[in-house]
């Protein structure tokens, strides 16, 4: 698992395999959490087109719709991966902040 790409403050985008796993940070007033998703093929196809410009758009629209919000419609909230992937996802994000302090 590596990191391939992060916008500051706001999300990572981890390899693993042929797998996308983006890491996008949620603050709904004193709460803040973040959520781990994997693009599906048409947010694969938005990423190679545009980069960084999607993923933002992409960050912004999970933290806008507040998966981890109790009662939310979120599209994103059934697509958030389990505890033990997004610690993974997580552990990688962590050793990469590490290795470029």
């Amino acid at each position: 698992m590596d990191v391939i790409h992060h916008g500051p403050h706001a999300w990572f985008l981890v390899k693993d395999g042929d797998a996308l796993l983006l890491d996008a940070r949620c603050s709904h007033g004193p709460a803040e959490y973040s959520v781990v998703i994997e693009l599906d093929e048409a947010e694969r196809q938005a990423y190679a087109a545009r980069s960084r410009a999607y993923l933002d758009q992409l960050a912004q629209a999970i933290h806008e719709s507040a998966p981890g919000v109790r009662g939310s419609t979120s599209p994103y909230r059934s697509r958030v991966l389990g505890p033990a992937r997004t610690n993974q996802v997580q552990q990688a994000i962590l050793a990469w902040l590490q290795a470029h302090r």
